[in-house]
């Protein structure tokens, strides 16, 4: 089925003698959108596209979280960003052992996925607790993220010579499976390219809602 994780989870950090904009390195506002082209390592020859919308925004323990929503690929995610990072509180995921189903992983502490300035080199860990809602069924798992950042790399979007910053993330869901995920991430566009053992996804285009 069309699965993709163009988040999840998702996960970056930048450099610099200034410090950047959050808005900068990731765009977050109700009504903004990011087409992406890709396809699954599985079936390399089959592409797709992909549209991620911000569809609305929603407080979640005293904070205020925007919610992405991947139609067709039953892909969705809570994220929030301030002057220092960007940050994901809710997943949604394919299940592992069914794949015609989905759930939902709440944590317990939101992951810093993504900070500012982003440092060559720099690393960092974050462990928290996810619950998955399988009604009536509540399953728990202890999950540990490490990441780590390079760049500034040579890119190109649309043409034009930029700058990227790669941000590693090795996650572990209790399961004694690390899952490696790959993220690029450009200055005044964000999210760029993902490349996971699943899938490959790259920004075909963006909108964002003007304030």
């Amino acid at each position: 089925m069309k699965k993709i994780c163009l988040a999840a989870a998702v996960l970056l950090l930048m450099c610099g003698p200034a410090a950047a904009e959050e808005k900068s390195w990731y765009p977050i506002n109700t009504g903004d959108e990011f087409v992406y082209n890709g396809y699954f390592k599985s079936k390399p020859l089959n592409k797709f596209k992909a549209t991620a919308a911000v569809v609305e925004s929603r407080d979640i323990d005293g904070k205020r979280y925007f919610f992405f929503n991947v139609p067709g690929f039953d892909i969705r995610f809570f994220a929030r960003s301030d002057e220092k990072a960007a940050y994901m509180k809710l997943v949604r995921y394919p299940y592992p052992l069914f794949k015609f189903l989905s759930y939902d992983v709440v944590l317990k502490k939101e992951i810093d996925f993504v900070r500012y300035p982003f440092v060559d080199g720099e690393k960092w860990r974050r462990e928290t607790e996810g619950a998955a809602m399988l009604w009536p069924v509540v399953i728990k798992r202890k999950i540990t993220a490490d990441f780590d950042v390079t760049g500034p790399l040579d890119a190109v979007y649309k043409g034009k010579a930029v700058d990227a910053w790669h941000v590693r993330m090795i996650m572990e869901i209790g399961d004694k499976n690390p899952m490696e995920e790959n993220h690029w991430y450009v200055e005044g566009i964000g999210y760029v390219r993902g490349d996971t053992k699943q899938h490959f996804v790259e920004l075909e285009g963006f909108r964002l809602k003007t304030n």
